[in-house]
């Protein structure tokens, strides 16, 4: 696969360098006729929108978090494509199939789950809320 690397048009801008101004420039004269109509900032207006859910993909531990991001990215896409997400395939036939498979072996659970089961076992054992005042009273009479 033959890539090119450029800056996006609104960040080369402030770049000063005759590498950016000539090799990395998306509008120099050995790049333009590869870049007209192209989107350069097209990464930066995606990593904008992921900003929307940061405090969401924070809460989630990985595999979840990464998934959820595929999944935002996918929407995206479909959206910007006016495509069905329900009909463009996501992960099945890919090799993030196996990776998903592979991870749920692994016993994870949220924070609402983890409450639970402290709950659960507080029930099993009742005597671990038993206070116990381990400071020797007696000894600080002196």
């Amino acid at each position: 696969m033959k890539m090119k690397l450029v800056t996006d048009r609104f960040h080369n801008t402030v770049h000063k360098g005759k590498l950016c101004k000539t090799i990395f420039n998306p509008d120099s004269e050995q790049n333009k006729i590869d870049f007209v109509g192209i989107n350069t900032s097209l990464a930066e207006q995606t990593f904008s929108y992921l900003t929307n859910f940061k405090l969401a993909l924070r809460s989630f531990a990985y595999p979840t978090s990464a998934l959820f991001t595929i999944l935002l990215f996918h929407l995206k896409n479909c959206d910007k494509l006016n495509e069905d997400p329900a009909q463009v395939g996501l992960i099945i036939g890919t090799h993030l199939e196996n990776k998903i498979e592979d991870q749920s072996m692994h016993q994870t659970y949220c924070v609402f789950e983890t409450l639970l089961l402290e709950e659960s076992n507080k029930d099993d054992n009742p005597d671990n809320d038993d206070y116990v005042d381990l400071s020797d009273h007696d000894d600080n009479n002196d």
